[in-house]
């Protein structure tokens, strides 16, 4: 009989561990689903939140390499005092459709304000002049780091002679005379020379431009003709200018 007791004891004690370990391994699930749901809440995205994350994380930055200025080209290549110099920005990439360039320019290490376009006007340097530019891409994202250009010499202009009218015939014996009209564009001082002819006895002063000629008859047999046309070469110390001019003449009655 005591046996029986004992025995119905264990099975009791049994059934109750059994059941404690059922109940343990639910309330086991349920914390790890608590746990889960709120690391998932955690999140601090929303939905429409990790959507406009995702769409930035996709546009180029300006400050990326394929947003960076490249080169700097400029137009002409040989700029002088009579032409604006006008700065060619290149980029690596495509460029956001709301970009734009903007320029500090510098001649003779000094920035030129008020002037942050592509075009630098001629009145701004001198011949001889080293210019060159900052260049800088901006967006509504941002701005690119700024860009030095090379550094371009204005080139010296060349004279110009200045349109003038045809002498009129020259009536025989007298002197001609005529004065070359020019200009140089950089102030420098011209110098004139005759290239022909050069057996006539016309005289062209080197430094004023004015020509003279004495003409006879003499000269008029010499020459076998009721004209002549005279070159004539203008000089800055660096470029040079021909002019002509035909000088027609008759025997006064």
């Amino acid at each position: 009989m005591k046996q029986i007791v004992i025995n119905v004891l264990i099975v009791i004690f049994l059934l109750c561990f059994a059941s404690c370990g059922k109940s343990n391994e639910k309330k086991s699930e349920s914390t790890k689903e608590t746990s889960e749901s709120q690391l998932q809440q955690k999140d601090p995205f929303t939905v429409e939140e990790q959507k406009t994350v995702s769409t930035q994380l996709q546009q180029p930055l300006v400050n990326m390499i394929n947003s960076q200025i490249a080169t700097v080209t400029f137009d002409p290549i040989g700029p002088t005092v009579e032409t604006d110099l006008i700065a060619i920005p290149k980029s690596s990439g495509e460029l956001p459709p709301d970009s734009h360039y903007e320029f500090r320019w510098v001649v003779e290490n000094k920035i030129i304000a008020g002037i942050t376009g592509e075009k630098l006007g001629h009145i701004n340097f001198k011949k001889n002049n080293w210019v060159f530019c900052f260049v800088k891409l901006l967006t509504s994202g941002g701005d690119s780091s700024e860009y030095r250009s090379s550094m371009i010499r204005i080139q010296n202009s060349p004279p110009r002679i200045l349109q003038q009218e045809s002498p009129k015939n020259y009536s025989i014996p007298g002197t001609f005379t005529y004065q070359i009209d020019a200009i140089d564009p950089d102030g420098d001082k011209l110098t004139y020379r005759l290239i022909s002819p050069q057996d006539y006895g016309i005289v062209l002063d080197p430094e004023t431009g004015a020509m003279s000629w004495a003409i006879d008859e003499q000269v008029v047999k010499l020459i076998g003709d009721k004209s002549v046309k005279v070159i004539y070469e203008i000089n800055d110390g660096v470029a040079q200018a021909q002019g002509s001019l035909t000088i027609g003449f008759e025997t006064q009655k």
